[in-house]
């Protein structure tokens, strides 16, 4: 009876220990099948993380920007936006080109510049390794919202804008045009060739310039030519 008894211990006891081998047995699978799944999600993240590309917009160089502005403010325009924006290379990027560079004789740069034929800048060292693209930095904004804001308050950059819009300016002191949805447009569509004009902005940007604050019709055009102007996105070629 009592070996009977012992030999059922026994039993139940190696079905015990079975089932706790197969239970720690379990366990261990299943956390390994965990660790490897979080192994095989980590490599997929890291993965796609080597393969993904951070993207950014492709922003004008100096030559770019130079070209928007004297096309929208006119020759007048030149002087002033060669000094802040063209010449302000290190802001801008651009490089000038080698091929218009002219040596001085005996082919030795003069000073160590390259003097181009063109009065807008020398060419010299540093320029020639630009990048040939712009980057997004503060004083490329700085210099670009001081260019607009003095542009605007120039009588002859101004209205050489103005006229492009509404025809030849006969007297600028009586000038009495105001903005428009279809000017308004106009003057976005020179900043921002092929691209439609957001129906949100321009219904607002039209209510601005019809306020009462704003008692000229030379003021209400330059708020909204300063207004385009400063908008960021016309930089993006």
């Amino acid at each position: 009876m009592c070996k009977s008894f012992n030999n059922l211990i026994i039993i139940v006891t190696i079905l015990l220990s079975s089932c706790v081998q197969n239970s720690e047995t379990a366990v261990e699978t299943f956390e390994n099948k965990n660790v490897s799944r979080r192994i095989a999600s980590e490599k997929k993240k890291s993965d796609f993380e080597a393969l993904s590309v951070q993207m950014s917009p492709r922003i004008g160089d100096r030559e770019y920007i130079f070209n928007v502005l004297l096309y929208v403010f006119g020759p007048s325009a030149d002087a002033l936006i060669t000094s802040i924006i063209y010449n302000n290379s290190a802001a801008y990027n651009g490089s000038c080109s080698q091929y218009e560079a002219v040596y001085s004789a005996g082919g030795v740069p003069l000073n160590g510049n390259y003097i181009i034929d063109d009065a807008k800048a020398n060419c010299n060292n540093s320029s020639l390794n630009l990048p040939v693209v712009g980057t997004e930095n503060s004083i490329r904004e700085g210099a670009r919202l001081q260019a607009c804001e003095i542009l605007v308050n120039n009588d002859n950059t101004l209205f050489y804008a103005i006229e492009k819009e509404v025809g030849t300016v006969a007297n600028r002191t009586t000038f009495s045009i105001n903005p428009t949805s279809t000017t308004i447009t106009k003057i976005y569509n020179r900043f921002y060739p092929g691209f439609a004009i957001d129906p949100v902005f321009l219904n607002n940007l039209l209510n601005i310039s019809q306020s009462s604050q704003l008692t000229t019709s030379k003021d209400r055009f330059k708020l909204v030519l300063l207004t385009v102007c400063m908008t960021a996105d016309w930089q993006i070629p």
